[in-house]
C-alpha cells in the first residue's frame, strides 16, 4: 500500500516510520518551551565541564601511577571519604533506583567518575594549613578549598542537571505521545483536541480541559493580543470547528488530482490532443492543482491562527495547535512542518494579524511543507537506493497503478485532496 505526499508516492511502512520517528522526534523537540528546557540542561552540562579541573585530573593520575605508597593509600582513603559523604550526608544510593515516573534517581555511579577531578590530598582546610606549616611537598598549585566543599558543589550541579534532564525529556516525551495520539485518530473532535492537550501537559500539574483561569499573552512573549475569556472558550471553539468544516471547507475547489491526471493521460494515449493542446491542458491542470492546494493551506492557516488567538487551554496551546495543524496537513497529503527559530518572529506576527496573517502563514506552511517533503525524498533515497515514484503527466498513463485500476488499495476522494488508504476521510466526514 502507498501513501502520497503531493504527487510523490511512498511505501506506507517507510511513510509511517518517517512521520512517527524521524519527523516526530524532531517535531517534539521544536517548541520554544521545550527548547528552553534543553537549554537549561546545557547550562548545567557546561557548569559540570567547567567544574572538572584538568589540573586535578593530572594530579590524581600522577599519584595513582607514580606516587609513593603512602600517597596512594591516602588517595583511596579520600575516595572512601568521597563516597561516604555522598552516601550518608546526601543520601545517595549505591544502587540505581527510579522514581514514580520511572526516571532514574542519582546514585554513586553518577558521581564516581568525577572523583579524580575533585580529589585533594587533605580532608579539610586545617589539614592543608598543617601540611603547609610542616613544609610537606605538594605536587601541584593547590587551591585552598576543602574536599567537602568540592563534593557539595559537584552534588548540586549533578543533581540540578539530572532534574533538568528529567523535566526536558518528559516534556519532549509528552509532545511526542500527543503527536502519535493525534495521528491515530480518524478525526479530531473537541474531546480529541482536549486529550491532545492533556497528553502535552501530562508531566505538569495543569488543569485538564478548557482553561479554568484566564491566561494572558504578554508583549514580552512576542504575542500582543488578548486571549478569549474562559467563559467563551467552549462557544468559540464550536464556532471555529463549524467554520473549518463548512464555510472555509466550501472555499476549496472540488478537485481530484489523480483522477484528473489519469483522464488527461488517457486522452494522450488515445491521441486526442495535439502537441499544443497537451501543453495547454497540462498548464490548466497544474493551475487547478495549485489553486486547490493553496485553498487547503489557507484553511489550515485560518484555523491555526484562530485557535492560537482563542488560546483555549491553560498551557500547551502552541504545541497543541501545531500538532493539530500537522495532523491536518498529513491527512490532506502534505508533508508536516516544523517552525524553525529563524522564522519564529514571522510566525508570531501572523498570529498577531488575524486579517492578513492567514494568507502569509499559508505561504510559510507551503514553503516548510515542501522542504520537509524534500527531506522525506532524500531519506527514502538513502534507505532504498532510489527516489520514490513521482506521478507525472507523461508517466501516469503508462503506470499500472493499483490504486486507480484494481481498487486493491482504495483512493477516496476528499473535498480537499486525494489521499490513499482506508483511514482517509470521506467528503461527508468532519475532522473536528
Amino acid at each position: 500500500m502507498s501513501r502520497y505526499v503531493g504527487n510523490q508516492e511512498f511505501d506506507e511502512r517507510f511513510f509511517n516510520n518517517y512521520i512517527k520517528t524521524i519527523f516526530g522526534e524532531a517535531f517534539s523537540h521544536s517548541s520554544l518551551s521545550t527548547e528552553k528546557l534543553f537549554l537549561e540542561c546545557n547550562k548545567y552540562a557546561l557548569q559540570l565541564r567547567a567544574f572538572t579541573s584538568r589540573a586535578n585530573r593530572q594530579y590524581y593520575d600522577m599519584i595513582l601511577n607514580y606516587g609513593r605508597n603512602d600517597d596512594i593509600k591516602i588517595l583511596y582513603e579520600r575516595k572512601e571519604d568521597f563516597k561516604n559523604y555522598l552516601k550518608y550526608m546526601k543520601g545517595i544510593s549505591t544502587e540505581k533506583f527510579y522514581d514514580e515516573d520511572n526516571e532514574p534517581l542519582p546514585c554513586l555511579a553518577d558521581f564516581d567518575k568525577y572523583f579524580p577531578y575533585v580529589y585533594r590530598p587533605f580532608r579539610s582546610k586545617s589539614d592543608l594549613d598543617k601540611a603547609i606549616e610542616n613544609n610537606e611537598e605538594l605536587y601541584m598549585p593547590y587551591e585552598k578549598e576543602t574536599m567537602v566543599s568540592q563534593i557539595e558543589e559537584l552534588y548540586q550541579i549533578i543533581y540540578n542537571k539530572l532534574q533538568a534532564d528529567k523535566v526536558a525529556h518528559n516534556h519532549k516525551r509528552d509532545n511526542h505521545k500527543a503527536f502519535l495520539y493525534a495521528l491515530e485518530q480518524e478525526k479530531l473532535a473537541i474531546p480529541e483536541i482536549i486529550k491532545i492537550n492533556e497528553i502535552v501537559n501530562d508531566s505538569d500539574d495543569i488543569h485538564v480541559g478548557f482553561k479554568s483561569v484566564e491566561n494572558t499573552i504578554l508583549k514580552q512573549n512576542e504575542l500582543g493580543f488578548e486571549t478569549c475569556p474562559k467563559s467563551l472558550v467552549p462557544v468559540r471553539m464550536q464556532e471555529l470547528i463549524y467554520m473549518y468544516n463548512n464555510d472555509w471547507n466550501e472555499e476549496i475547489p472540488k478537485f481530484n488530482y489523480l483522477e484528473e491526471l489519469k483522464k488527461f493521460n488517457d486522452m494522450i494515449n488515445k491521441n486526442a490532443y495535439s502537441a499544443n493542446e497537451i501543453a495547454k491542458e497540462s498548464e490548466i491542470l497544474e493551475k487547478k492543482r495549485e489553486e486547490h492546494d493553496n485553498a487547503i493551506l489557507l484553511r489550515e492557516a485560518k484555523f491555526h491562527i484562530e485557535f492560537e488567538r482563542i488560546h483555549p487551554f491553560e498551557d500547551g496551546n502552541g504545541r497543541t495547535g501545531r500538532i493539530i495543524l500537522n495532523k491536518n496537513l498529513i491527512d490532506n497529503g502534505f508533508a508536516p512542518i516544523i517552525i524553525p527559530k529563524e522564522i519564529r518572529e514571522q510566525y508570531v506576527s501572523c498570529i498577531n494579524d488575524p486579517v492578513n496573517g492567514p494568507t502569509r502563514f499559508a505561504e510559510i506552511i507551503k514553503i516548510l511543507s515542501s522542504s520537509q517533503k524534500s527531506m522525506m525524498v532524500s531519506s527514502y533515497r538513502d534507505l532504498q537506493g532510489f527516489e520514490p515514484y513521482e506521478l507525472s503527466q507523461s508517466e501516469l498513463g503508462n503506470k499500472d497503478n493499483k490504486n486507480l485500476e484494481t481498487g486493491e488499495s482504495s483512493v477516496i476522494e476528499d473535498d480537499t485532496r486525494i489521499y490513499p488508504g482506508p483511514n482517509v476521510r470521506k467528503k461527508e466526514d468532519t475532522i473536528y
